[in-house]
């Protein structure tokens, strides 16, 4: 069972726990400047026992956005993101560097190692990631229990997202409409599939 692990590949940690706190209820409460709850949007990584690697991403109608399903192939094993119509998305090879590709209408990624797609910031407590010309950064926020996603290209930065675990241990991505908006949401989906396997990333 994957656990969802914000330190991996990050610096390391003090704490003795690597998963990030449950958030308690089954939705959470964003508590971020300038962003009203009802204003977001919560997608879970719904199935069986919690395994990130095989599920299927809901909106809050639960209806099916992307599905996630992991195999073997040519020796490898991958991990295939597709959209809400069944049609390829992305992929996630796990060797011993993820190697991430992300291609869909909005978004075109090419096959890279994942930690070229993210790095990691100069003081090493957040990854940065850049997309058409901005620069969106996760950030750990121990004290919320959550890794929050923004938009570091404006000043001030703007708060997008924010990835966490309910308290039974559902991963959920609960993003602004400007994620949606702007057809950010499959990379968030993809980052979340990273960031929740525990594989090192840099």
């Amino acid at each position: 069972m994957a656990t969802l692990n914000p330190y991996a590949g990050w610096t390391p940690q003090t704490s003795g726990s690597s998963s990030i706190p449950s958030i308690q209820g089954a939705l959470p409460y964003i508590d971020f400047p300038g962003a009203r709850e009802a204003q977001w949007v919560t997608f879970r990584f719904a199935s069986q026992g919690g395994d990130i690697f095989n599920c299927v991403v809901v909106d809050p109608e639960s209806h099916p956005r992307f599905s996630i399903v992991t195999s073997i192939q040519n020796g490898t094993r991958t991990t295939l993101l597709r959209d809400g119509n069944g049609g390829l998305a992305g992929r996630i090879e796990w060797s011993q560097q993820p190697v991430v590709e992300l291609r869909t209408y909005v978004n075109n990624i090419p096959r890279q190692p994942a930690s070229t797609f993210i790095t990691r910031s100069t003081d090493g407590a957040s990854k940065l990631m850049t997309l058409k010309g901005k620069t969106y950064q996760w950030t750990r926020m121990p004290q919320q229990g959550i890794i929050g996603l923004l938009n570091v290209s404006y000043n001030p930065q703007e708060r997008l997202g924010a990835l966490f675990k309910t308290a039974d241990g559902v991963v959920c991505l609960s993003v602004s409409p400007t994620v949606v908006a702007e057809g950010l949401l499959d990379v968030a989906v993809l980052v979340t599939i990273l960031f929740s396997s525990g594989a090192h990333i840099g």
